[in-house]
């Protein structure tokens, strides 16, 4: 379908709609702006080769749609997140099993998990270790797990 061609159904599925609400409505506003869509479909489908112009609004209540859309996006998208720190946090071998670790603790814990795990593997094969785990890094996260378990 040609770009005239979407545009005049679009324009028609319009029409519709305003007919129907000019039927419940009382005041001739509808009608009016019916009439004016009317002339320009009858305008547009004369012309033959015209580029497609950009739309210039979109209505509220496409607005309104398209933002709870994107809303239920980003909860599902979030949702998902959350349940795969759940999962990371799960296997990660850590201290305090009371207090939920934050993302940014369950990241670092599960680096320097995979980071010992490597050099062990390293290790039992005779090679040298890939990676030198930082000794101060672990400790400034262990005291970082510290204070926010006392802060609660």
């Amino acid at each position: 379908m040609t770009a005239d061609g979407v545009w005049l159904e679009r324009q028609h599925n319009i029409e519709q709609s305003l007919e129907s609400n000019s039927a419940s409505s009382s005041n001739g506003e509808s009608e009016e702006i019916s009439t004016k869509l009317s002339r320009k479909v009858s305008k547009r489908s004369k012309a033959v080769k015209r580029q497609p112009k950009k739309r210039k609004g979109v209505s509220a209540r496409e607005r309104n749609i398209r933002r709870l859309e994107s809303n239920e996006r980003e909860r599902l998208r979030m949702h998902n997140l959350n349940a795969a720190f759940q999962g990371l946090r799960a296997v990660i071998p850590h201290v305090q099993a009371s207090q939920k670790l934050s993302k940014i603790e369950t990241l670092s814990l599960a680096k320097n998990y995979i980071m010992a795990l490597t050099n062990t593997i390293c290790e039992m094969r005779g090679e040298d270790s890939v990676y030198s785990l930082n000794a101060m890094k672990d400790s400034e996260l262990e005291a970082r797990m510290d204070d926010s378990a006392e802060n609660e």
